[in-house]
């Protein structure tokens, strides 16, 4: 009776919601089309492909621009409750395409090499704002910057044929490349992700697995059921976003404390309000009113011979004040839901 209650009681808040306001923070992606990689929707989970096979799915300018903003509209998304990140062929994805982007860049100013570094470190936390689950599926080759967009998920599927390689340190670049540094140690252990950022070798699927990199190895060609499956259960589950309480852990890559690895950027360690958030909120209010009040009535009951509390330091920090005519000293700031004040000492 309860759930229905507050199920109504939500519905009936939403509809007073300004169109307006809906507008500009609720969106449909399930009918994105993509340009640079495909994007299919079905039951509430997203798979995206990186389809160029040919070339062992590197990744270019382009989409690396449109990998990172699709990531950050996921965040307005009302119709994707999982994503499946996957590459065509045999291979998940190579990294930075040689051709188009690794040759322009030896020919790029300072400014434009840090505008592609940060367009590459947005991407990163995007996806890790990004409130869905992020299911890799990986097979194959998984280098460089495809190594990054598989850490950067929530969860990876490998295949016992899988090469993975944080290799940027062999092609003159730093280790760090992407927020490896930040995020990786997290992952599998600060020593494992020295050996691999260190020498840039490949670490195989089996290997992955042991280490903690892989969930699981499954068979090639199960890939993307697997994967399908894993985002289909996250799916069914209440519509709660918990990653953003993990991600208020601890730091990681970006200009402030919460991006990275689930410290994310872009204000990804906000606590978005639910249902069951905004549904328990009465239920906390009554509790809390009900523990003051049982406060006040035993302060009540000790009679005129205590005499009533003085202003003063109060132990728990702050400062003592008397609430009304009831005699009973609360610290400064405790927030009184109803009663003679909303903040006392404020």
């Amino acid at each position: 009776m309860t759930t229905s209650t507050s199920t109504t009681t939500i519905a009936t808040s939403t509809d007073r919601v300004d169109p307006a306001l809906i507008a500009g923070n609720r969106k449909s992606l399930s009918g994105y089309r993509a340009t640079h990689f495909k994007w299919e929707v079905s039951d509430g989970v997203a798979t995206l492909t990186l389809n160029r096979p040919d070339r062992k799915n590197p990744l270019t300018f382009d989409s690396y621009a449109e990998l990172r903003d699709l990531f950050g509209a996921l965040k307005y998304a009302t119709d994707v409750h999982a994503v499946v990140l996957i590459g065509a062929g045999d291979n998940f994805c190579s990294g930075g395409d040689v051709h188009e982007i690794i040759g322009p860049l030896v020919r790029l100013k300072a400014p434009e090499l840090l505008m592609f570094t940060r367009m590459t470190g947005d991407l990163v936390k995007a996806m890790r704002a990004c409130p869905q689950p992020i299911v890799a599926a990986v097979d194959g080759v998984c280098a460089g910057a495809g190594a990054i967009m598989a850490m950067a998920s929530d969860l990876r599927l490998g295949t016992a044929r899988s090469k993975t390689a944080f290799l940027f340190n062999r092609v003159g670049l730093a280790g760090c490349d992407m927020g490896a540094c930040a995020i990786l140690p997290r992952l599998i252990g600060q020593g494992r992700a020295s050996e691999l950022l260190y020498t840039g070798r490949s670490m195989g699927g089996e290997e992955g697995e042991r280490w903690g990199f892989f969930n699981r190895l499954v068979a090639p060609d199960a890939l993307l059921a697997g994967g399908d499956c894993v985002g289909t259960r996250h799916r069914r589950r209440p519509d709660f976003r918990e990653r953003h309480h993990q991600d208020h852990a601890a730091p990681g890559v970006g200009d402030d404390d919460r991006s990275g690895d689930r410290g994310r950027g872009a204000g990804a360690g906000d606590l978005h309000a639910d249902r069951r958030f905004l549904a328990g909120v009465p239920r906390v209010r009554r509790e809390a009113e009900a523990t003051l009040r049982r406060k006040l009535n035993m302060q009540n009951e000790k009679g005129p011979s205590a005499g009533p509390p003085q202003a003063g330091p109060h132990p728990l920090g702050g400062s003592v004040a008397v609430l009304g005519d009831r005699g009973a000293a609360i610290p400064s700031g405790l927030a009184v839901f109803r009663g003679s004040a909303s903040r006392v000492g404020a």
